[in-house]
């Protein structure tokens, strides 16, 4: 039986292992975070059906919905999608780290780190609008 062997120029070898190595990197990286493209892109979606010009009732910006306090803290144009995502993913990534939770990340994302903690001290759940959201990400996150 006769084998084909293939020859592989080392540069191009070491190229492609490179390039497996970022991304397999990359990959682990997301999964750790929780913070993943089709999280972010549910987020946008509920948020504001992904417009850009999108400015909600109590003054959240842009298609992730970014209060500006928020916007600020991350030195970012909220209308701005790639601006305002990569705002979004540092915002949850430390919610993950606070709440070690990504239900309770995004229930931060959407009332607010602060009354987060006010119900889980005084152990209450989270109110039902909290939790539909919450439900709703998740749900649109399974469909990207």
């Amino acid at each position: 039986m006769d084998s084909a062997l293939v020859r592989v120029e080392p540069a191009a070898l070491a190229i492609a292992i490179i390039l497996a190595a970022a991304a397999c990197a990359i990959m682990a990286r997301a999964a750790h975070g929780q913070v993943t493209p089709q999280l972010l892109n549910a987020i946008a979606y509920v948020e504001s059906r992904h417009q850009s010009s999108a400015v909600s009732k109590r003054g959240a910006l842009g298609p992730m919905q970014l209060m500006p306090a928020i916007a600020a803290w991350c030195r970012c144009d909220p209308y701005q999608l790639w601006q305002a995502r990569n705002c979004a993913r540092r915002l949850l990534q430390l919610h993950l780290r606070r709440f070690g939770s990504l239900e309770l990340a995004l229930a931060a994302y959407v009332a607010g780190a602060g009354a987060v903690r006010s119900w889980e001290a005084s152990r209450r759940p989270l109110p039902k609008r909290v939790r539909a959201y919450v439900t709703r990400v998740l749900q649109v996150q399974a469909r990207y």
